[in-house]
């Protein structure tokens, strides 16, 4: 099977972009861990989307899967023609707050 492609959308390139941020102003070296987790989950994807469970807390039901790195979830939508990576979530928030931007 051939690799499907990996988009990020904005909310989940800002997500991760805060959460590095937010890691690295208090320890740079559990940023870089974080931020490599993250990755290599990305790149499993890409030959395994169906890697990850669905979130079944997310409405509508079976839409949308997720993949936990440390405390934080990958949204992500498998689409005919990618994966798009939705939000990297804090695990610890009430998924009823969160938004796609689907």
């Amino acid at each position: 099977m051939k690799a499907k492609p990996v988009r990020w959308s904005r909310l989940a390139d800002r997500d991760l972009d805060a959460a590095y941020a937010y890691l690295y102003e208090r320890n740079p070296d559990a940023a870089r861990r974080f931020a490599l987790h993250v990755l290599g989950a990305v790149a499993r994807l890409q030959d395994h989307p169906h890697l990850g469970a669905i979130a079944g807390d997310l409405p509508p039901k079976g839409r949308y899967r997720h993949l936990t790195c440390g405390q934080h979830r990958l949204i992500y939508r498998i689409r005919r023609d990618a994966i798009w990576i939705l939000r990297v979530w804090d695990a610890r928030q009430d998924p009823r707050r969160l938004r796609t931007g689907e």
